[in-house]
């Protein structure tokens, strides 16, 4: 695939970008990128194409982080834990939490740091320092993981595709949901910068489920087209089975009345 057939593909990226820049949202434009690049991968755009691609957009994130002061910020916090100020105070209180949940949690409903405020966005942003401090750490992790397995059967789903289209359509997905859950919570413990990215099907916000829920329900329709990697026009492995048994069946027919004229004839000889 070269520069000419991703020409569209990449106006409306950069287009979007710069809406999405506007307002200001640096996290979703690295998002946004995320989803475009494993797609480019999955439709084998050239390697020279994505490093180019990649190379700008890195370099237009730590030009914007840089340049703009609460960004700065926030990077500081992740590089400097020790350095006082809002970021680091979420971030802190984030790790109390987590701390305070142990291994089993406080229990549904008992969590200290939501009742006293002391998480910002308790119940969107920050909504995992909840769930480890009533649920606990072995819960966390088992939530945690439910992440990987949902991308695992999305790049399944993408896998068994023969339509390139469907097959990046599902990686996209896949990939949407792993890497914003990803930013989320690595935010929150302090491996990223904080970005006010929910977490998929947790926070609160209608628009994030209803996204999120639409999004599951094209990966499962694009799962149900495909049979054993074809789809159903183009000839299923269902269809494949039940013509093999309507032959087998044939041919135990046929051989039942062969054996039924050879005792016939058998008879007919005798008498």
């Amino acid at each position: 695939m070269t520069l000419l057939d991703l020409k569209k593909p990449l106006y409306a990226f950069v287009f979007t970008a710069i809406l999405i820049f506007i307002q200001p949202d640096l996290g979703s434009i690295l998002l946004l990128f995320i989803i475009l690049f494993a797609a480019m991968a999955v439709g084998k755009v050239d390697k020279k194409i994505l490093t180019t691609l990649t190379l700008g957009v890195v370099l237009f994130g730590a030009i914007a982080s840089v340049a703009t002061p609460y960004r700065r910020e926030r990077v500081l916090a992740v590089i400097n834990p020790n350095h006082v100020d809002a970021e680091t105070y979420q971030i802190d209180q984030v790790r109390n939490a987590i701390v305070n949940g142990g291994l089993w949690g406080q229990g549904y409903g008992h969590s200290s740091s939501k009742q006293q405020n002391l998480i910002l966005e308790s119940s969107t942003d920050s909504i995992i320092a909840v769930i480890a401090e009533e649920m606990g750490f072995i819960v966390t992790i088992i939530f945690t993981s439910l992440y990987l397995f949902l991308f695992y059967r999305g790049l399944k789903i993408a896998q068994n595709t023969p339509d390139i289209g469907g097959k990046t359509l599902a990686v996209g997905i896949s990939v949407w949901i792993v890497s914003q859950a990803f930013l989320n919570i690595s935010g929150n413990l302090g491996l990223l910068p904080l970005k006010g990215l929910p977490l998929p099907f947790v926070s609160a916000g209608n628009s994030s489920i209803v996204l999120n829920l639409a999004s599951v329900g094209i990966l499962l329709n694009i799962s149900s087209q495909s049979y054993g990697g074809k789809y159903p026009d183009q000839g299923s492995t269902k269809k494949n089975r039940t013509s093999k048994i309507v032959q087998r069946r044939k041919k135990l027919k046929n051989k039942a009345a062969l054996l039924f004229a050879a005792q016939s004839s058998t008879r007919s000889v005798y008498q």
